[in-house]
């Protein structure tokens, strides 16, 4: 005897906007819901060994809202405590290696903005719910 399959699709939204269609089969008998997609693979992310380590050490929360930050104010930010670290260090006589390590923090994280993002959602798409 086959087994009675029920079938429906249903539109599932992430918390960026995204959306995709899935395709949901119900088997009564066995109490048994299959989820499918046909999805694009995503792109590769050099911190994904290091994603539950990041998450562990700062907090989902705190990673996910360095992620939403817009690079103009990331950089505007970082520009304006340059000019305030310049300035301080002109007053204070400190030395200009301060300012070279500054001037390489904000190169680095300009550049590792765009990888919390993906961090978050490598996190979320691997964390067990349950």
């Amino acid at each position: 005897m086959l087994e009675e399959i029920l079938e429906s699709k249903k539109l599932i939204k992430y918390e960026s906007g995204k959306e995709y269609l899935a395709t949901i089969q119900y088997m009564p008998s066995s109490n048994t819901h299959i989820i499918t997609h046909e999805g694009n693979f995503k792109k590769d992310f050099f911190l994904k060994d290091l994603a539950r380590e990041i998450i562990g050490i700062f907090g989902e929360p705190f990673i996910s809202a360095v992620g939403k930050i817009p690079l103009f104010r990331l950089i505007i930010t970082w520009i304006l405590l340059f000019l305030v670290l310049i300035l301080i260090s002109l007053i204070l006589e400190w030395s200009t290696s301060l300012l070279v390590i500054f001037f390489f923090l904000g190169i680095l994280a300009k550049d590792l903005k765009p990888q919390f993002s993906y961090v978050v959602e490598y996190y979320r798409n691997t964390k067990c719910n349950n």
